[in-house]
């Protein structure tokens, strides 16, 4: 089964709930980092641990694979899995982007005695999935993966079910 590939996996979420929406600076791009790398660990120690532990479910990761590379889709892990994480770990760079939005209430108006409501905003800059809510993201990524992994673990179950002889 997928036990290893689980536990990046659930490593995953748990570097998605550290990476709040009040992250700036170099500690926004740590966690960030940290996320997409993460992700794209999930597929690594699928093939590289979960495999080698049964040929049955190293069959069948291979076949998932080659599919996943031949079909180019879904574009969350070619175009956001792969791409963010190779940016980022082969020539540290990021589509993704921070700032803030300032609320300067009152303009033209009453003095407003109270600070300005002051927002960190997450998006991406660049690629196919610029605009969008890095958290969203990540979590959508995230998402993938608990489908890809779970079918994996039916095909292994259906395949295992089959190898064996019926007590009959």
């Amino acid at each position: 089964m997928t036990q290893a590939a689980r536990t990046v996996l659930e490593d995953c979420r748990g570097a998605l709930e550290d990476f709040n929406r009040d992250l700036q600076g170099e500690k926004w791009r740590r966690h960030w980092i940290l996320c997409v790398t993460l992700l794209r660990a999930v597929g690594s120690v699928l093939e590289k641990v979960d495999g080698k532990a049964d040929p049955k479910l190293k069959a069948i990761i291979d076949h998932a694979w080659k599919s996943l590379k031949k079909e180019k889709s879904p574009h969350i892990f070619l175009d956001f899995i792969e791409e963010d994480r190779n940016l980022a770990v082969k020539v540290y760079q990021m589509r993704a982007g921070q700032g803030v939005i300032i609320d300067l209430k009152a303009l033209g108006g009453e003095p407003d005695p109270s600070p300005p409501k002051v927002t960190t905003i997450h998006t991406m800059t660049d690629g196919p999935y610029k605009g969008k809510d890095q958290h969203d993201l990540v979590q959508s990524a995230i998402d993938w993966w608990q489908d890809y992994l779970d079918k994996i673990d039916a095909s292994y179950q259906a395949a295992s079910s089959l190898s064996q002889p019926s007590s009959s």
